[in-house]
């Protein structure tokens, strides 16, 4: 059984790394990854796809994310 995989997706730096100090930790045995761009998740989320995604709605193109998880 793999680690769970939360990936925070937020171009505000500063609340990215705030929230993702908090859930690591809280959440132990769970693998945070936070990017700033859904490009950069993409890139760094590997090819294992995540079990939670928390994303800024605001940055553009976050349908095209929608799109490649569901599919």
């Amino acid at each position: 059984m793999h680690n769970k995989k939360i990936i925070i997706i937020d171009d505000h730096a500063m609340f990215c790394s705030a929230l993702s100090m908090l859930f690591r930790a809280e959440l132990h045995g769970v693998d945070i990854i936070s990017a700033g761009t859904l490009q950069e998740a993409m890139q760094v989320g590997g090819a294992t796809l995540p079990d939670l995604v928390l994303l800024d709605i605001k940055l553009r193109g976050w349908m095209v994310l929608k799109e490649s998880l569901c599919s």
